[in-house]
């Protein structure tokens, strides 16, 4: 099965992609510093500070209907606001790593890289 359930951090948001921090708990991964990377899993249940929350793990395909995926086949990458998910690479700077590709408009082909490089 492709969800599992995890404890978060901190506040966390359904479809936001998580890192796993040094106490082992869910956190929104962040593309601006290297500490909030790398994306693990994406929220699929609201989290709360120290209370469990399920999270999809890599191989899902997750719909959200408040997506509006312009490419079908787009590369997708963690984005530079906590938690976020974009389709425009990172810029200078910021850390880049692939999560996954577009589907369709409101669907997504969850499968992190976890390789993450600084863009220069």
């Amino acid at each position: 099965h492709h969800v599992v359930n995890m404890p978060a951090a901190t506040t966390v948001n359904p479809y936001q992609l998580c890192y796993v921090n040094s106490s082992g708990k869910l956190a929104p991964a962040d593309a601006d510093a290297a500490a909030t990377m790398p994306a693990l899993y994406m929220a699929k249940t609201q989290g709360y500070t120290n209370q469990m929350m399920d999270v999809w793990k890599a191989g899902s395909q997750i719909t959200n209907g408040s997506w509006t995926w312009a490419t079908k086949g787009a590369m997708l990458y963690v984005s530079g606001t906590a938690g976020g998910i974009t389709d425009v690479a990172p810029t200078s700077g910021q850390y880049k790593q692939c999560v996954g590709i577009v589907l369709d408009t409101t669907v997504i082909e969850f499968k992190p890289d976890l390789t993450t490089t600084q863009v220069s």
